[in-house]
């Protein structure tokens, strides 16, 4: 480990230090045992290895922590309320996967892992990138702020062909009077998500959470 890091005693307690692209990591072992503070040590080398850093004030930081930081950054950067309700549902949506875990365990394989998790519940490829769109958002910001040292790689998804003769209000307004009330309900739902028609009729009640709030 000698050049890579090194394990010195500060007290009665022993400390680590490392390095990584020209920034410097100490961190406390708490123990006053020398093998304890190698053993960290070489669980950090090896996470660097691995191309992930996880320094003790990353470790706490939580994926409700990047969601409320990006919140805070959507509602001064925008002035309608239907744009946060939007990004809070990209949340909600990946909450399915991400909830209480730590920022650094979001790596590409949990990334992947959504993705295919939503896929197999029948949401378009452009739903789900609009989903991650937010989650790499969340880890630029974290990383900005200096909450993180790095973010995970993401795998923008293959879209479907642009969707061709999008209705105006008016025309959507005509075509809602002349169907019945149970089918006038599927034409605003898939009007307001802007969902695929797969997508729409999919929908199951199982699918669906009304305490909070999602699908």
């Amino acid at each position: 480990m000698r050049g890579l890091g090194s394990v010195y005693k500060r007290g009665p307690v022993y400390w680590i230090r490392y390095s990584r692209r020209g920034r410097k990591y100490r961190e406390s072992s708490k123990s006053p045992e020398r093998a304890v503070a190698v053993a960290l040590l070489k669980q950090r080398l090896a996470e660097l290895h691995q191309g992930r850093i996880s320094g003790p004030a990353e470790e706490h930081v939580t994926f409700e922590e990047l969601a409320a930081d990006y919140l805070q950054e959507r509602a001064l950067r925008v002035a309608d309320v239907k744009d946060l309700k939007w990004s809070k549902a990209r949340i909600n949506n990946l909450s399915t996967t991400f909830a209480k875990m730590c920022a650094v365990d979001i790596t590409p394989a949990q990334i992947r892992k959504y993705s295919v998790a939503r896929l197999a519940d029948g949401r378009a490829a452009g739903t789900v990138n609009r989903d991650l769109g937010v989650l790499r958002r969340m880890f630029i910001l974290a990383v900005q702020s200096g909450k993180l040292g790095r973010r995970p790689y993401f795998r923008k998804l293959t879209e479907a062909s642009p969707r061709q003769g999008f209705m105006e209000h008016n025309e959507y307004i005509a075509i809602r009077a002349q169907l019945p009330p149970d089918h006038q309900d599927i034409l605003d739902f898939a009007y307001l998500t802007g969902w695929r028609r797969g997508e729409v009729l999919g929908l199951e009640w199982r699918d669906v959470d009304r305490t909070a709030g999602r699908h």
